[in-house]
């Protein structure tokens, strides 16, 4: 029985061993919480000072939406660090853990007015591209017109030409008898003449000017 009893006991021990061991394992392998960030509430202007106690000067004086991080708290103060870096107390009672809705309408408005001016940006943009669109459309228009007056031209041009060519090949060309012996005669009197010319030019230059 004594022997049952040790065993039992020996048990409760080791168990609680492994308890305590598993509790700490968990609590140095568990990660460390993140600082805490709070932010000034609505229509206030807080001090913050050098110790937990609003009888000194503040070093500094916060207003609302100002966000803060947390560090640690004491009573109703908490030291905080501010976004340039200042560090202090201020009282917890005037901090809130939600952005206050005057600084939330106030990033709103300015992500309003960014939206408004990239809307009238992209209004301009597309009425840009609209006039563009129409120049372009134009300009195609008039080039399929000058296209289609081109290729009637040529249709017409092309129709004439075989008309012609219909005509000569109809008409045939001859050339009479006579025509060729006034032509004959011609070139050989032209050829007389310009050979004499051309003989007393010679001369000519050859005596000072005098046909000889």
């Amino acid at each position: 029985m004594n022997n049952v009893l040790a065993c039992q006991s020996g048990l409760r021990v080791s168990e609680f061993s492994r308890a305590v061991l598993i509790a700490l394992a968990v609590a140095l392998f568990s990660p460390v919480a993140g600082a805490e960030t709070l932010y000034v509430t609505d229509i206030l202007r807080l001090g913050i000072y050098p110790t937990p106690d609003t009888t000194q000067d503040p070093i500094r004086v916060l207003v609302s939406g100002d966000a803060l991080e947390v560090l640690e708290r004491t009573g109703s103060y908490a030291r905080v660090r501010t976004e340039v870096g200042d560090e202090g107390w201020v009282k917890t009672s005037y901090l809130v853990e939600a952005i206050p809705s005057k600084t939330r309408l106030a990033e709103l408005s300015v992500a309003t007015e960014q939206l408004r001016a990239e809307v009238v940006s992209l209004k301009a943009s597309l009425t840009e591209r609209e006039t563009d669109l129409d120049s372009v459309r134009t300009e195609r228009d008039q080039l399929q017109l000058d296209a289609t007056d081109a290729q009637l031209e040529a249709e017409q041009q092309r129709t004439r030409a075989a008309a012609l060519k219909q005509q000569i090949d109809n008409a045939g060309v001859t050339v009479p008898l006579h025509w060729l012996a006034v032509a004959l005669i011609v070139t050989l009197v032209g050829g007389f003449a310009g050979g004499w010319w051309w003989t007393d030019a010679r001369q000519r230059a050859r005596h000072g000017g005098y046909r000889i």
